[in-house]
């Protein structure tokens, strides 16, 4: 358990940048659908009180610890973690070797706004990412789950990104990742800052009450757990 960390009743991965790439190489021999996600303030939180994101995270071949703020109520306080996990560099990485062998995307929104800013972001920033196709969930015209899965099974990516503002995208992995076919399952889940880069606005009072929020959750944990 040398590396992993109690948050809120969650075992989590403790890994820098390197390590998690090391990671990645070594898994992605493996056979079946590898899940990876950002652990954000956001998730933790209503993990605590639903069950299949609770089931979610702790299934998960690599949690991602996603925002300064969980890296803190980790007590993490190296300053080579903190800036890593600051600016997203996993992020750049994992993409950056999906990019050199020349590995395909599928990107998975919950809307279609959130599907078609962040493949826009994609293609932007990380020049020479195949991004095999995009779809999304909800809204007016979204066809069902189904559907999606069939689409996803019809291009066969090595990679599926996803992204959703409720979390409904976790719940999807968990009822669903056994039906498709592809490689490495990655959630961006909620991650605010992600979502300001892609272009999806977020509302920064509610980000701050997040925070706060979140922080006492944290304190009382860990009193109750004598820390």
């Amino acid at each position: 358990m040398e590396n992993k960390v109690d948050i809120l009743g969650f075992l989590i991965d403790k890994y820098s940048v390197d390590e998690m790439l090391e990671i990645v190489r070594k898994q992605w021999e493996e056979q079946g659908l590898l899940t990876y996600g950002l652990i954000t303030m956001n998730l933790l939180m209503a993990a605590r009180e639903d069950e299949v994101l609770a089931n979610y995270i702790q299934s998960l071949d690599l949690s991602i610890i996603g925002e300064p703020e969980v890296l803190k109520a980790a007590k993490i306080d190296e300053e080579a973690m903190l800036q890593e996990v600051t600016n997203h560099e996993f992020l750049g990485a994992f993409f950056l070797y999906v990019i050199n062998y020349g590995n395909t995307v599928f990107v998975l929104g919950e809307t279609k706004e959130e599907a078609d800013v962040l493949k826009k972001h994609l293609e932007e920033t990380y020049e020479g990412l195949k991004i095999a196709a995009s779809d999304f969930l909800c809204g007016e015209t979204a066809d069902g789950e189904d559907r999606v899965i069939n689409e996803i099974n019809s291009v066969s990516p090595e990679v599926i990104l996803t992204c959703s503002q409720s979390l409904s995208m976790e719940r999807f992995a968990v009822e669903n990742r056994k039906k498709v076919n592809a490689r490495i399952w990655m959630s961006l889940g909620s991650h605010a800052n992600l979502q300001t880069e892609s272009g999806l606005k977020s509302n920064w009072l509610s980000k701050l009450l997040e925070k706060s929020t979140f922080k006492k959750m944290v304190a009382r944990y860990n009193s109750e757990k004598g820390e």
